[in-house]
């Protein structure tokens, strides 16, 4: 006789829940990582453009220039605010991800512990059972080699 936890489909449920909430995990880390290198790329195109301009502004001033030079650093500001907000959304999934996964967890151990208290239960009554199949042979050998044949 077999064990059969009478939850498994339950349990693979919820290790099928843990595996989709560890990859939206995965997936909401990638964003992050994408914006943070995103931010930090045009941060650093920013700081070119402005050291461009401060040499503009040392040299001779071109006033075409220094105007196209202003309104792309306007437009990289905007960007950059556009980011850090969604660097902002970003971790706050990043967060409710890694909080759903370990509830995902959690639910999952909890059937664990109850399918090996149960696997523990059915060994303890497979082990009863054999105890008394062999006490009850060992009392009929008992009386076979204590009675006499008749």
């Amino acid at each position: 006789m077999a064990f059969r936890f009478r939850f498994q489909s339950v349990l693979n449920h919820r290790k099928r829940l843990v595996e989709e909430r560890q990859m939206a995990l995965a997936r909401a880390q990638q964003r992050l990582l994408q914006l943070r290198q995103e931010i930090r790329e045009l941060q650093e195109r920013r700081e070119a453009l402005a050291a461009r301009i401060q040499a503009e502004l040392e040299g001779t001033l071109q006033v075409a220039s220094l105007q196209v030079g202003y309104t792309y650093l306007e437009r990289l500001d905007a960007r950059l605010r556009e980011l850090e907000q969604a660097l902002e959304a970003a971790q706050r999934s990043v967060e409710e991800q890694r909080h759903a996964l370990e509830e995902a967890l959690k639910r999952r151990k909890t059937l664990e512990k109850l399918r090996e208290k149960d696997r523990r239960a059915f060994v303890e009554e497979l082990e009863r059972r054999e105890r008394l199949v062999l006490d009850d042979l060992g009392v009929a050998r008992y009386r076979r080699l204590r009675l006499p044949s008749r």
